[in-house]
């Protein structure tokens, strides 16, 4: 059965035409700098972890030197970006005797997930949601699109929304109530910080919530702060990326917000004692109460935080695949 979709993109209502065929069940995956992860979501509510894993050497390379979409919400890292150098062939496509051996690490990872999650299910995978850690930009999504074209995936015309925003959304359900669209004081505006922590990269959101619609206000991608390096040297870099990111009130849409509801981690090392630390002593200093402090220890177990990406990808996934538009 073949639907045509109407969706709700994490900033706001759009009808898109996106044909998906409809499953009983939805697909994510996750790709970060050394690895990618797969998730399955069933109507019933339950889940399964499916798949980590470890990407090759050229896989590592490519996803350090992905574009990140930069736009008001940027902040530059203060490490340059690597620039990468590619050869004419490497822009042609494939029947034009094109070979580019970063769009096949690409494609090699999406297989193996794809392969992992068909070997859970005991079923074809046709379409799936795939996320990163941060905001994709043109060039990348077109990388994903001609990787998941090769391996037989199709996936919406829109990126997907960054892992720690589609988590937060999708799993830890940080969004509306009854708004309905319209200002409500029992649903007031507020602001939200995601973190996603590997040992390769730190990349955090600050995000704007009102009535179901969602901006990114502040967004960090740093490449030099995982948690592999010296205890020294993150520690200092953390509270000055985090201090940066975090600093309040912020305005957004003429509404002035002092503090932060909530507080989601993510990633292999989200439960790194250093980076609780760190986050507890920034926004002490932004004046923050002690509930807001300490939120983020709410979102540790039991749910996996390696797959909190994944998973929010195929909810979004299963979503698309089964909802059609009068039902919106």
């Amino acid at each position: 059965m073949i639907l045509q979709i109407w969706y709700l993109l994490a900033t706001g209502l759009f009808p898109v035409a996106f044909v998906a065929a409809k499953q009983d069940y939805g697909v994510g995956f996750e790709l970060t700098l050394d690895y990618g992860v797969a998730s399955i979501h069933f109507p019933n509510g339950s889940y399964a972890e499916v798949a980590k894993i470890e990407g090759n050497p050229t896989y590592k390379q490519r996803m350090r030197t992905a574009d990140v979409q930069k736009d008001h919400a940027y902040i530059a890292p203060d490490t340059p970006t690597a620039i990468s150098w590619q050869s004419f062939r490497d822009y042609l496509p494939p029947w034009l005797g094109g070979h580019n051996p970063t769009h096949d690490s690409i494609s090699r990872m999406l297989k193996s997930l794809k392969i992992a999650s068909e070997s859970y299910l005991e079923d074809s995978v046709s379409t799936a949601e795939i996320t990163v850690p941060f905001p994709i930009s043109k060039p990348f999504f077109d990388t994903l699109r001609y990787a998941t074209k090769s391996i037989s995936i199709s996936i919406p015309a829109n990126p997907a929304a960054p892992a720690g925003k589609l988590a937060a959304i999708h799993v830890y359900d940080i969004g509306p109530g009854n708004c309905d669209y319209f200002p409500d004081p029992q649903d007031p505006a507020q602001a939200f910080l995601t973190v996603e922590y590997t040992r390769s990269a730190l990349t955090a959101l600050l995000v704007y919530e009102e009535c179901g619609v969602y901006d990114n206000i502040r967004v960090l991608h740093e490449t030099d702060v995982g948690s592999r390096e010296s205890t020294h040297d993150r520690r200092a870099k953390l509270t000055t990326a985090l201090g940066v990111l975090t600093k309040m009130p912020v305005k957004c849409d003429g509404v002035v917000l002092k503090s932060l509801s909530n507080v989601v981690l993510l990633g292999e090392s989200s439960q790194d004692q250093l980076l609780h630390d760190v986050l507890k002593d920034v926004l002490s200093k932004q004046e923050q109460s002690v509930n807001e402090t300490t939120v983020f220890d709410q979102h540790e177990a039991p749910l996996n935080p390696v797959f909190a990406g994944s998973l929010a990808a195929a909810r979004l996934n299963m979503f698309r695949s089964n909802v059609t538009h009068d039902e919106v």
